[in-house]
């Protein structure tokens, strides 16, 4: 298994070398379309709920002035209606979002499901449900494991996770013919591997996959219409991984879990599974912040909290005392709860709020205009209000006259592993870039088009001045919705300079594009968020896996941990000449 860790690792850290996966890329995720109406939350104002709209606005201008974070959307709820929908620069509403290990939560619903439907129990053993799936060995190299160990991270399984599994087709006999690092039961450790088992376990014993599964169970009577969920080479949903949903959907789902499984009076789920579910069943040294970890769901450690939580900041987090439900989703370089969103939303949330509060017409007003603020893509932060009125009504700055008609191609060898998708996204999706070729420029109909060349695709997409430009992408057969902004600003040594940022809408990934004009040619700044310190967290972490490995752990310290660091940076923060064509 260690060997195509550190295969990919290697093949990543290569900057003059185009990348490629150990898996053919997929592209079976289908394009985001608007148009599918899901039955939206019913809303209130805050006051009606006992919370005040100006300290919501606090709340969002507190978030947003945070420079350690990159947030994409808020929805707080409670009682089960929706107060605020925030949308931070380009992100907007009724978007589906990808959710990292956020589904998990979801799969230990349906297994919830099944448990309450007597086809299965807590304690019941992967080689009874697999019974004619494993063989003989497998099955003593179980050790017994049974579903609550899956559920609560104790499978004892460390040698194999989701590294593998976005590498490898046959996952569930791989997973099953690793030897284990511990007993089960006898120590937690997150592994998204676990999670998938559970997934498997689901269409064994139900005969359906969990999108199958859940249609009639949970989605349907939610009113969620507009989802997808990855599968495997095996056909088979991650789990832990690979689920799109809207905030306002994800939002249902919390509130159902917040009622104890009952959604609009249907009993969705029982409420002994939920109860147990949001209890603390391990405690956890992964997370930064306060949980501790149920059934595939986080428990806060002080207080009466569940949590779904994805990496990059994707969150549905329950105060129970109070009836709130926040869901978040953000491009911020953090794993578990590490970020400031956890200790901001808890200083605002976790505490007592009456029924109801007297309304403040002022107070709302200073909401809306929050909202409004938090709203302008951040990419125009230098422009004047006059300026972002101006290029709504259709004019374009006078640099994008130069510009028009010109291409700009780059001879630097290093920029074999650039791409214009992120690299987070590319690793993530097996879609790697094969290196980039060059930049031109045109304009028509009043707008201007940017076409990002790499050696092997061409995209051409509108750039927004006044407001984003929002279009689709499609890379390596993959569909992508963006947003795309551009500005002229001069920088501190007085040059011009155009700052393009391209938001992919659907994740956590952006891409910053800076332009500048020197003498006789143009240098071009390329930028990546979630960025370094998340890519180079994670390398430490694989570093880690390997500590008291000795083959493998000598291999990782002949290059120290200030060489990986750099070499993060050359490819998440990569700067090269460009000249005319």
């Amino acid at each position: 298994m260690a060997v195509k860790r550190i295969t990919m690792l290697t093949r990543l850290l290569d900057v003059n070398t185009s990348r490629r996966g150990i898996l053919p890329p997929s592209a079976d995720k289908p394009r985001f379309e608007y148009g599918t109406k899901d039955t939206d939350m019913p809303k209130d104002i805050p006051e009606n709920q006992g919370i005040s709209s100006r300290d919501i606005a606090d709340y969002l201008s507190e978030l947003d002035a945070d420079k350690s974070l990159n947030m994409h959307s808020i929805l707080i709820a409670r009682n089960g209606r929706v107060l605020c929908e925030a949308y931070f620069g380009s992100y907007k509403r009724g978007l589906w979002k990808a959710t990292f290990s956020a589904c998990k939560s979801v799969i230990s619903i349906a297994i919830g499901m099944l448990i309450d439907e007597g086809r299965l129990s807590l304690h019941t053993r992967l080689d009874e449900i697999f019974a004619k799936e494993m063989n003989t060995l497998e099955k003593a190299m179980m050790r017994g494991m049974t579903v609550y160990d899956l559920l609560t991270m104790q499978s004892g399984m460390t040698f194999f996770d989701e590294t593998e599994m976005m590498n490898m087709k046959g996952i569930f006999k791989s997973y099953v013919s690793t030897p284990l690092s511990y007993a089960p039961r006898e120590k937690y450790y997150y592994n998204s591997a676990n999670t998938y088992m559970l997934s498997c376990i689901v269409k064994k014993v139900s005969g359906e996959g969990i999108c199958d599964f859940l249609e009639d169970r949970l989605f349907a009577p939610l009113g969620i219409k507009n989802y997808y969920w990855e599968k495997s080479a095996e056909g088979i949903e991650y789990g832990g991984w690979g689920l799109y949903i809207t905030p306002n959907d994800f939002a249902k789902i919390g509130m159902m879990v917040m009622n104890g499984g009952v959604w609009n009076g249907r009993r969705i789920v029982s409420k002994k599974y939920i109860d147990s579910a949001t209890k603390a069943h391990a405690k956890s040294n992964d997370s930064e912040y306060g949980f501790n970890y149920g059934f595939q769901m986080w428990v806060g450690k002080s207080g009466d909290q569940f949590l779904f939580n994805g990496m990059l900041g994707q969150n549905v987090w329950g105060f129970r005392k109070n009836g709130i439900i926040i869901v978040s989703n953000a491009g911020n370089d953090e794993l578990f709860q590490s970020s400031n969103y956890f200790e901001i939303t808890q200083r605002y949330f976790d505490r007592k709020f009456p029924e109801k509060l007297q309304k403040s017409f002022i107070n709302r007003r200073y909401l809306d205009k929050t909202l409004q603020k938090i709203g302008i893509s951040r990419n125009f932060a230098t422009l004047s209000k006059r300026e972002i009125s101006k290029y709504k009504r259709g004019a374009l700055p006078r640099e994008c006259g130069e510009l028009d008609g010109r291409t700009l191609v780059c001879d630097d060898r290093r920029s074999a592993t650039v791409g214009i998708l992120p690299l987070v996204w590319q690793v993530l999706e097996n879609n790697y870039s094969q290196g980039f070729d060059s930049v031109s420029f045109d304009t028509d109909g009043g707008k201007m088009y940017l076409t990002y060349a790499q050696k092997d695709e061409k995209y051409r997409f509108a750039i927004g001045f006044g407001e984003p430009e929002y279009s689709y992408i499609t890379i390596h057969g993959a569909s992508f919705y963006i947003a795309a902004t551009g500005c002229f600003a001069s920088n501190e040594d007085g040059e011009r300079v155009f700052k393009i940022r391209i938001d992919f809408l659907e994740t956590p990934c952006s891409l910053v594009l800076k332009l500048i004009y020197k003498n006789g040619y143009f240098e071009m700044w390329q930028k990546e968020l979630p960025g370094k310190l998340f890519v180079y967290n994670r390398i430490l972490q694989v570093k880690g896996y390997y500590s008291d490995t000795p083959l493998i752990k000598n291999i990782f310290n002949i290059a120290p941990n200030d060489f990986f660091e750099a070499q993060v940076e050359r490819l998440l923060e990569f700067k090269f000449k460009l000249h005319d064509k």
